[in-house]
């Protein structure tokens, strides 16, 4: 199953294949991250700073994550290759988004003393 469609502007017209009319783009997984990281970096400028793409990174996460053979990616228009983009770094902002508060109805989550949990807090299994 494909978390991400992205309907072509311009469908790839290949000879002796189906025409390319859309390219699903799966959940990234821990596998994924490890082997890739992350397509951006923060760039400090004075008191803050600004978030800039990797084109490399964000080429590779497409290629890994698209449900087309990677040699047809080179095909795409800009707008369709923005709209890939666009798709990936979504994937980030939710996952990086808060999480939602747990529901005061159910179980409080174990506390962990880690001192290696990171900024987001410990795993939780």
């Amino acid at each position: 199953m494909y978390h991400r469609i992205v309907t072509l502007s311009e469908p790839i017209e290949i000879p002796g294949q189906a025409t390319i009319r859309t390219i699903g783009l799966r959940v990234p997984r821990f596998a994924d991250y490890m082997s890739i990281g992350m397509p951006f970096t923060w760039v400090e400028v004075g008191t803050g700073g600004y978030q800039q793409e990797t084109p490399e990174l964000l080429q590779a996460w497409i290629e890994r994550l698209a449900d087309i053979d990677p040699n047809f990616l080179a095909l795409l228009g800009l707008r369709d290759t923005l709209e890939l983009k666009g798709a990936i770094a979504d994937f980030f902002r939710e996952a990086l988004a808060p999480a939602p508060s747990p529901s005061s109805s159910g179980p409080l989550p174990a506390s962990s003393s880690s001192a290696s949990a990171g900024p987001t807090g410990p795993s939780r299994i």
